[in-house]
């Protein structure tokens, strides 16, 4: 008889991991360091108010902030406490997420790639359902690290439809997006669908952006299509929240120009 306590798993399943507690613990205070709520020269409150604030145990606390002191954010004094170390943040440039979640970096000064690959592979569920194919189609899978200033801060990964895969490779790509690269053979763009969402990293993820695995991310996904409405190109890429932030202008509509009124996004600029 077989044994009934094994469980098969279906096909594309994607168990999402498992956070450590402590992780959970230096990523909040990770964000309250780079957002400044810790008063300059001035020490942390004590690792027994931090610990009750978090709801966990001083043995949990002390391995989140050995984290952030091994990433330069904290420092440690014996008997004087814990301080905040000196922002780095501000002096480094930010790269910005102009308009509606716009995904794609120009290819600028202090930008750069690293880990290109291209490969034939069959769509996973969610490419193959963003790309109108059926279950099993093979599409071109690129993915690419960009580097701002020398560090990584975005991994990508994009989905093309086999009968524009051979539109790609390193040399049509080299300092152009894989947009550019299907204008310029005559591909008539016109709509792209767009998400923003946050999602941990993995270990692929991690190791490419230098992060701990369960390290939360912006996560934007993009489908593009053309004039048909046929999508020619389905994208996934996890940002670094602590280079990048999104910026929106809104207009106020009256209720005259439409028949509930309401606020009109606009495009936005920002500064690092």
């Amino acid at each position: 008889m077989a044994n009934r306590s094994q469980t098969s798993l279906p096909p594309h399943t994607q168990i999402a991991p498992v956070v450590p507690l402590y992780h959970r613990v230096y990523t909040a205070l990770r964000q309250q360091l780079i957002d400044g709520a810790f008063a300059p020269g001035k020490p942390l409150p004590g690792e027994l108010k931090l610990a009750k604030d978090h709801a966990v145990g001083r043995v949990t606390l002390r391995r989140a902030l050995q984290q952030l002191e091994s990433e330069g954010l904290i420092v440690r004094r014996p008997g004087a406490g814990t301080f905040p170390a000196k922002p780095r943040m501000p002096q480094r440039s930010r790269a910005q997420l102009h308009g509606w979640l716009e995904p794609v970096v120009s290819v600028a000064d202090g930008t750069g790639v690293q880990d290109f690959s291209f490969d034939m592979v069959q769509a996973p569920v969610e490419a193959s359902e963003a790309l109108e194919l059926t279950p099993g189609a093979y599409v071109l899978r690129i993915r690419r690290t960009r580097l701002v200033d020398g560090e990584p801060v975005i991994f990508a990964t994009i989905y093309i439809p086999e009968h524009y895969a051979h539109l790609f490779s390193a040399e049509t790509m080299d300092k152009r997006t894989t947009t550019e690269v299907l204008e310029a053979s005559g591909v008539p763009l016109a709509t792209i669908d767009q998400s923003l969402s946050a999602r941990v990293c993995d270990g692929i993820v991690a190791g490419c952006l230098g992060l701990t695995i369960g390290t939360a991310l912006i996560f934007v996904r993009r489908t593009l299509r053309d004039i048909d409405g046929h999508p020619v190109e389905y994208f996934e890429s996890y940002y670094r929240p602590d280079r990048y932030e999104y910026r929106q202008r809104l207009s106020r509509i009256d209720d005259t120009d439409t028949e509930r009124g309401g606020w009109l996004a606009v495009s936005a600029t920002g500064q690092g």
